[in-house]
């Protein structure tokens, strides 16, 4: 949005617009994607018990509950925000399904592991280079020799 005039004319809502109906199987207020799937992941006991707590979407289901870890299958639309949450579970969370958010998933994961790779070098933010600890140091033989 640019630009906005508040005006004192109010907005009616089409009497046919339910918002429910609208954002059903959704997360957040992202509309962009607007294909509901079955989002299937599996997490540690830890993070089941924070979900069983605090679940991230009505639609959550816990489909298996064992010792060290839970599934719990989700409808919903795999917004940014929705990812976003998934996220914040890091290694206590693996997506199951659909393939293409897994794959996403797995993407990322790579992704980061380039960035923290040890090289047993410096890395320079930003040029990207790594640097063997090499320093630039004056050349002292004109000095010794007078010049």
């Amino acid at each position: 949005m640019l630009t906005l005039t508040e005006t004192d004319e109010p907005y009616h809502f089409p009497k046919s617009f339910k918002a429910g109906k609208f954002f059903e199987g959704h997360f957040g207020v992202d509309r962009r994607v607007t294909r509901v799937e079955e989002v299937r992941v599996l997490v540690t006991a830890d993070a089941a018990n924070y979900l069983r707590t605090l679940p991230i979407h009505e639609s959550q289901q816990e489909m298996e509950c064992h010792t060290d870890y839970s599934i719990f299958v989700f409808r919903v639309a795999p917004t940014y925000d929705f990812i976003q949450e998934l996220r914040k579970h890091g290694s206590n969370l693996e997506v199951l399904a659909p393939a293409s958010l897994r794959d996403a998933f797995q993407k990322d994961v790579q992704e980061q592991m380039k960035r923290y790779k040890f090289t047993g070098k410096e890395r320079d933010v930003e040029s990207g280079y790594d640097f063997y600890g090499a320093e630039n140091h004056r050349d002292r033989t004109n000095d010794t020799l007078g010049k």
